[in-house]
């Protein structure tokens, strides 16, 4: 996880300035949401509900929710949605291909 920071107090640098020290939190960023978006991929679905059941024997409460919230997910319909630099991340995954998977994407 790369931690926010804000830029110097009385920061007066140039747009360009700006984009190089957003750059690597963005990069970030775009390799969660295609880690989320490949898992999604994997384990939505009944079937895969089952393949996780099958792999973990002792399931946590959190494991069972995930399951119940995945099964009934459908990975080629995500709704991905962001704030400001959420969004920002989102345009850039999607530039870079993330959303070849997701119908109208």
């Amino acid at each position: 996880i790369v931690r926010p920071k804000r830029p110097p107090q009385g920061y007066k640098g140039s747009r360009q300035e700006l984009i190089k020290w957003r750059r690597p939190f963005l990069k970030q960023r775009v390799r969660e949401l295609q880690q989320v978006v490949d898992y999604i991929g994997r384990f939505g679905g009944r079937l895969a509900e089952k393949q996780m059941s099958a792999s973990a024997p002792e399931k946590d409460p959190r494991q069972a929710l995930l399951s119940e919230v995945l099964a009934r997910a459908d990975p080629s319909r995500l709704v991905l949605a962001g704030h400001s630099f959420g969004t920002a991340g989102i345009i850039l995954a999607l530039r870079q291909g993330l959303g070849r998977s997701i119908r109208g994407a």
